[in-house]
């Protein structure tokens, strides 16, 4: 499965060594460069790339500026930030960056770090959904929770809800148990979209997603589990109250 990239960098030298990596990875495509802020913000959101590779001062806007517009649109994109500065670190996981590489490039790294977006994105699920309107296909990548309320279960994404009438059981066993685990008897939650987990009773933790307004609910039962996979899968800046 290919991905598609932007680069920028207002240094043309920059950009054509970038663009040489790029030719000798397989499966991955060039499909534009910029070279300040403004220009790749009019990229992204009229070319919807898979991955931007972007220098952080750059003319007009900053990479991170952009990288924050871009988020508030699109929580899927994966951002590679490429600089000659280490103090953007946090800022560029706050933004939820896949990497952060210093110049000069590191080849090895940044090939690594390609493959790693690419074998992540293989890894999509496509979810057949029988809802009262028919079936439909949701990307497991969207799905931030699924909740049971009464006979329906509710498929929250970050755009949308999806009503089903198929048992929570049901949802669980087809989806991928790397990513998705039960939390509370009535919800199963996308571990890679948690944001933050915050104490709500003595029963029960809120389970907070990032620019989304409703939450899951965890409870002393699922607890234990839930910690565990949070170790291997959590994003780096993941608030854990629990």
């Amino acid at each position: 499965m290919s991905i598609r990239v932007i680069i920028a960098d207002d240094n043309e030298n920059v950009r054509h060594i970038l663009r040489l990596y790029l030719r000798q990875i397989k499966d991955v495509e060039l499909i534009a460069e910029a070279a300040d802020g403004k220009e790749l913000l009019n990229f992204v959101f009229k070319m919807k790339p898979d991955v931007v590779l972007t220098d952080i001062k750059m003319p007009d806007m900053s990479g991170l500026d952009v990288a924050k517009i871009i988020r508030e649109a699109d929580e899927t994109l994966s951002l590679i930030f490429i600089t000659s500065y280490n103090e953007y670190m946090s800022e560029a996981f706050n933004v939820y960056a896949t990497d952060y590489i210093q110049k000069p490039i590191q080849k090895k790294r940044l090939f690594k770090t390609l493959e790693y977006i690419k074998n992540m994105k293989s890894k999509v699920q496509l979810i057949d959904f029988s809802t009262a309107s028919g079936q439909i296909l949701i990307n497991s990548n969207d799905i931030l929770f699924i909740e049971s309320v009464k006979r329906q279960r509710i498929i929250h994404t970050f755009t949308q809800k999806y009503c089903t009438y198929e048992s929570l059981n049901s949802i669980e066993d087809r989806l991928n148990k790397e990513y998705f685990i039960r939390t509370h008897r009535s919800f199963i939650v996308n571990i890679k979209k948690v944001e933050e987990v915050v104490l709500y009773c003595r029963s029960s933790r809120k389970i907070l997603f990032r620019n989304y307004e409703e939450c899951a609910l965890l409870s002393k039962r699922y607890e234990q589990d839930f910690r565990n996979k949070i170790m291997i899968t959590a994003t780096y800046n993941l608030k854990l109250t629990i």
